[in-house]
């Protein structure tokens, strides 16, 4: 991957700083030494790389450890029944299971990470092709962290066969990345099984060499696994990478230096009648936005551009322009916040791509939450805002949380939060007094009347 972006770096005159970071390298890289991975995850804060590329080892993921009766080889020690490794394992097995168990947990913190600070995100691992003779073995893509990731903008997955990469052998590999630009022959979308676990896609059944590769099952002539070798990428799929992460960066940059500007000083762009129609606004709108407001043009006016949610509604301005003055803290309380959503969502829905279809089709014949579980998730909202017992009171009269409502947009930073539990200098109970009912004239500028 260095060669191959180095070279670009060279034919495009580019600066390429990458830090790579591997146990081979030496035993002062070990991720999982506590304290190296805390100055780790500091040093990709301090450096915001476009790019993170996390590879966790596969090794106790093998596939190929469950085809142990009709191979010799090692025997697997988890499943999907079992992800984090057989209750019947020796100590030094369950130890090794549960060293690989972090190491993947790893990648997805990384994953957040990326995230968080704005980087795009690139990892890899066997493809997951379900049944075997033995059993279905675990893998990285049954994680719930693999759901959640692909829920953030941009992301996406995909298998390929590494041997129309130049490889020796198949070695079926999924990638998750927000990079773009791939160019080459890959099969888009999430593992596919039916109700047996046996796989239906998007993978074909066999790559284009079927009969001409060697297996890698099994022991080689100098006595190592023959899978040991096919842990290096082919010298095409490097590159195949690599040109991703360039034309990636490239449009990116180009972004920076400029276009997103000039498209927005185009949408804004007024004629001189036009902007003598424009009344000049009295308050500067707080909305953490950057940049003036999007307009519609229609039948030859300009006006500014109005979803229905106020003048400070983040929906007014170019999705690029959002979000731009969020402070550390703010940033932090909505990504919790959308944790607990996710995580609710995933124990009581399961699969989160079947369960949205399910509901495009109409096929939900009842609530699928009950009281209880809408109590657990409001517990665990309310825990993260400063004082979690108003968080639960409602106003008499009132079916609303308004207490945990106007925390928690106040933790957001929201302009004009004080509508809904600070009206006319009284504080209101849970925000305002029990009996006490907000004038029907009042309404916030930047939330949906409630």
């Amino acid at each position: 991957m260095r060669e191959h972006l180095e070279s670009l770096a060279e034919q495009f005159s580019f600066e390429l700083v990458m830090h790579e970071v591997d146990l081979v390298r030496g035993s002062d890289q070990g991720v999982l030494q506590e304290e190296y991975w805390e100055s780790l995850i500091q040093q990709i804060r301090e450096l915001r790389p476009f790019c993170i590329i996390a590879t966790p080892p596969c090794s106790t993921f093998s596939r190929a450890r469950h085809l142990y009766k009709r191979h010799p080889g090692p025997r697997p020690i988890r499943s999907r029944q079992f992800p984090e490794g057989f209750p019947w394992l020796t100590d030094a097995k369950r130890e090794q299971a549960q060293q690989g168990t972090k190491l993947a947990k790893k990648a997805w913190e990384l994953s957040e990470l990326a995230d968080e600070i704005g980087s795009t995100f690139l990892s890899e691992f066997p493809a997951d092709l379900g049944l075997t003779d033995t059993g279905v073995p675990a893998s990285l893509w049954q994680m719930p962290e693999f759901t959640q990731a692909l829920m953030r903008k941009g992301m996406h997955t995909f298998a390929l066969f590494q041997c129309e990469f130049g490889a020796a052998t198949p070695k079926p590999t999924r990638f998750l990345s927000d990079l773009q630009h791939f160019e080459g022959v890959f099969y888009p979308g999430i593992p596919q099984f039916d109700k047996d676990w046996k796989y239906k896609g998007p993978l074909p059944r066999g790559c284009p060499h079927a009969g001409q590769h060697e297996s890698l099952i099994g022991l080689g002539e100098d006595g190592q696994w023959k899978t040991a070798p096919a842990a290096h990428y082919p010298d095409q799929l490097c590159a195949f990478l690599a040109k991703a992460i360039y034309k990636s960066w490239k449009d990116t940059s180009s972004v920076d230096m400029g276009v997103v500007a000039s498209e927005v000083l185009e949408q804004v762009q007024l004629d001189e009648q036009d902007q003598a129609a424009q009344p000049e606004p009295l308050v500067d709108i707080m909305s953490g936005c950057e940049g003036p407001p999007m307009t519609a043009k229609y039948a030859g006016r300009s006006e500014q551009f109005c979803d229905g949610l106020g003048l400070c509604s983040p929906g007014r301005w170019h999705p690029s322009r959002r979000q731009q003055k969020r402070t550390p803290q703010q940033q932090k309380f909505c990504q919790d916040l959308a944790g607990i959503l996710d995580r609710f969502c995933l124990r009581k829905l399961g699969d989160l791509a079947k369960a949205t279809m399910q509901l495009a089709l109409g096929r939900f014949q009842s609530w699928p939450f009950t009281a209880g579980d809408l109590d657990e998730l409001r517990t665990e909202w309310f825990q993260l805002l400063p004082e979690p017992e108003k968080a639960g009171e409602t106003p008499e009269g009132q079916p609303f949380f308004l207490g945990a409502l106007a925390q928690s947009l106040r933790l957001m930073g929201d302009p004009d939060i004080d509508i809904i539990d600070n009206q006319g200098g009284i504080k209101l109970h849970g925000g305002r007094p029990p009996g006490t009912r907000k004038s029907p004239g009042s309404h916030s500028s930047g939330l949906p009347a409630t």
